[in-house]
């Protein structure tokens, strides 16, 4: 095989890695959906971050293409435009090539989930024309869901290491 058919093989198989990765991201959101603030998504973004990197952000955008599709209200698709991107960022910022105790997962997805209320609010004040006071009404409002999110969160992150050190199993053996 050339160089060039070697290239196109492995960007190939990049590619569908991102589709097959932003599909499972969509399959464990739905399979969650029933249980109110608890999701698996901020998991596999922790995971995927840890394991790939800046690729990462290919099956991050997957599903948020998906999801726009399925669910096409415009403020919820304009927050997750950002909001992944903000995990993203807060685990690219961790220690590269080795997996970190999962206190360390699980600290980064509880908080996150706890600030989820705030890292959309935003979107909610422009989209609902909110003033200030209604923004943090809003905010207060959806604290409750946003301690539950984030209790979810950091409990399901228990399982970062595990995911990441199979992830890396898999990947080696592509």
């Amino acid at each position: 095989m050339g160089h060039y058919a070697s290239r196109r093989l492995y960007h190939t198989r990049r590619l569908v890695l991102g589709a097959l990765l932003g599909a499972w991201m969509i399959c464990v959101k739905e399979v969650l959906a029933a249980l109110p603030n608890v999701e698996a998504v901020s998991l596999l973004v922790i995971v995927y971050t840890a394991v790939y990197r800046w690729y990462a952000l290919v099956p991050i955008y997957v599903f948020v293409a998906v999801e726009a599709v399925l669910y096409p209200y415009p403020a919820t698709v304009i927050m997750y435009l950002y909001v992944w991107v903000i995990l993203f960022g807060a685990v690219m910022l961790l220690p590269r090539g080795r997996v970190l105790p999962a206190a360390v997962y699980a600290g980064i997805s509880g908080l996150y989930g706890l600030c989820f209320g705030i890292l959309c609010a935003p979107v909610q004040a422009i989209w609902f024309a909110l003033t200030p006071e209604g923004t943090w009404s809003w905010i207060l409002a959806g604290l409750p869901f946003d301690v539950i999110h984030g209790i979810g969160n950091a409990v399901i992150a228990l399982l970062a290491p595990a995911l990441i050190r199979l992830l890396c199993r898999l990947e080696a053996k592509m």
